[in-house]
């Protein structure tokens, strides 16, 4: 799922911003020419949602609506990722059916949701 949340964000970020893979990471250079290395997709969903953000692309990209305003925007995938966030690990044995899922879509745009609440 890593690959195609990482192009969908690099839709949504459009030609601000450029994100590669590197290793476990992200490379994120700007068109001014800053450069970082990201650990992770939700600190690229963060540098994605510091600057301005077009809700409206992130729903018909991701197929997730996207409705309210930070610090309170929601989207339909925004619980599942968030029990998902705040539970334990599962160890093999307790993979089950009940284990919630999302598609890419649902990913990327429940991630942007949560860094947009929590970076006002």
């Amino acid at each position: 799922m890593r690959p195609a949340v990482g192009a969908l964000l690099q839709d949504i970020a459009g030609k601000r911003l450029v994100l590669t893979p590197f290793g476990d990471a992200w490379t994120f250079s700007t068109r001014m020419g800053k450069k970082s290395v990201l650990p992770g997709l939700e600190e690229v969903a963060a540098e994605i949602v510091s600057g301005p953000l077009d809700w409206q692309a992130v729903t018909a990209l991701t197929g997730e609506a996207v409705s309210g305003v930070a610090p309170e925007l929601a989207c339909p995938s925004a619980p599942v990722l968030e029990r998902i966030a705040t539970s334990p690990l599962p160890t093999h044995d307790s993979l089950s059916a009940t284990t919630p899922e999302l598609t890419p879509g649902q990913f990327t745009a429940a991630l942007l949701v949560r860094a947009a609440n929590a970076h006002i």
